[in-house]
């Protein structure tokens, strides 16, 4: 495995959102160096690993251990599962899956001791029949099937609290199943396709983002899960990604507006809603726990576009900083303990990188 470090400190200075944008500067394609600016104060990148080929899917809350997919680059194609776990100060990759049918989507589930992930059944004219959802335990050596034989999950997948996965599928259902295969099964009302979901268990309610049927226009909704079917409202039109910070109560999406997208935030206790700033958003994340949030802006470049990843550490202000050069990022963002974890594209080839920051004092 390729491990590389940056060891001297980096300095990069508070970039104001609304006159950021992407900032490449000299630097090395993909490398971690932060944009430095004349403005104070600064942070520091501590260090910086490359951790192998593969697409990151989810990391455990103490960011030790990572679940990642990957394809063979010969034929046949196969398809391989792997865990990266931090030990003795470095990781090591465990490969614990190796599969002919494509993966799509995964989650760790700590309480369930295993994580979750969805894989497509072909049809004999090589399209997609279904797409199932596995359960396997975090050695690979036991797992089952939780899906129906003719269902076909829709959704990304989501832990619940008590180490469940929640999804939606193609029978107008939202589902919560644990790895002994219990489950709890919700109609829902008035949305086609659902493919983002999230799951507020202090509120017993699920934030998604939906088509509905006849419309290309993706919106975000909320709903409660204590009656059925589930009747969901809208939180905004026209919404490319979200996530939610319960620990502040706090909602992030963005919307696109133009060809820029809002930045906005939505207080879960009475519904206000904020736009923060307007750019060329691309992802975000809002973990809680004292994390910052996270987000990407995108180049000018329509093709092929980059982006940088940048933090907010004060949520309630829009001042960010720059951590990296512009990348071909994929996939989610992830911040655990001031260590940032994502995916980029380099040659074709899917990336997996972690980095280690922290804010100067004054």
């Amino acid at each position: 495995m390729k491990i590389k470090k940056i060891s001297m400190i980096l300095s990069i200075g508070f970039l104001l959102i609304a006159v950021s944008g992407c900032q490449s500067v000299f630097y090395t394609y993909d490398e971690a160096y932060a944009v430095k600016t004349k403005t104070a104060p600064a942070a520091t990148i501590t260090s910086y690993a490359e951790l192998g080929n593969g697409t990151l899917k989810d990391v455990s809350t103490d960011g030790k251990t990572l679940l990642a997919f990957n394809v063979s680059d010969t034929l046949p194609v196969t398809y391989t599962i792997e865990i990266f776990n931090y030990e003795t100060n470095k990781w090591q990759a465990t490969n614990l899956i190796t599969s002919e049918k494509k993966l799509y989507d995964g989650v760790l589930s700590e309480k369930e001791q295993g994580f979750y992930y969805t894989e497509a059944i072909m049809a004999p004219a090589g399209n997609v029949a279904s797409m199932q959802l596995v359960w396997a335990s975090l050695d690979g050596a036991t797992s089952r099937v939780l899906t129906d034989q003719n269902e076909h999950v829709t959704s990304n997948l989501c832990v619940i609290s008590d180490g469940g996965v929640l999804y939606s599928n193609d029978r107008q259902e939202v589902v919560m199943v644990h790895a002994n295969d219990s489950k709890k099964v919700y109609g829902i009302n008035d949305v086609d396709q659902i493919q983002d979901i999230f799951y507020d268990a202090q509120g017993d309610r699920i934030f998604f983002t939906a088509l509905r049927e006849n419309d290309t226009t993706l919106n975000l909704y909320q709903a409660k899960l204590t009656a059925e079917p589930i009747t969901p409202t809208l939180v905004a039109a026209n919404v490319t990604a979200f996530d939610c910070d319960l620990e502040s109560g706090t909602l992030y999406y963005l919307q696109q507006s133009g060809t820029a997208k809002k930045l906005c935030r939505m207080h879960l206790e009475n519904n206000a809603l904020t736009t923060i700033d307007t750019d060329r958003f691309e992802r975000i994340t809002a973990t809680g726990n004292e994390e910052p949030l996270i987000y990407t802006l995108s180049d000018e470049n329509e093709t092929n576009p980059l982006e940088c990843i940048y933090v907010i550490t004060e949520k309630n202000k829009k001042t960010a900083t720059q951590i990296t050069s512009p990348k071909a990022l994929t996939g989610k963002i992830f911040t655990i303990n001031h260590q940032i974890f994502y995916t980029s594209v380099m040659d074709d080839v899917p990336t997996i990188y972690a980095l280690s920051w922290e804010i100067l004092s004054e």
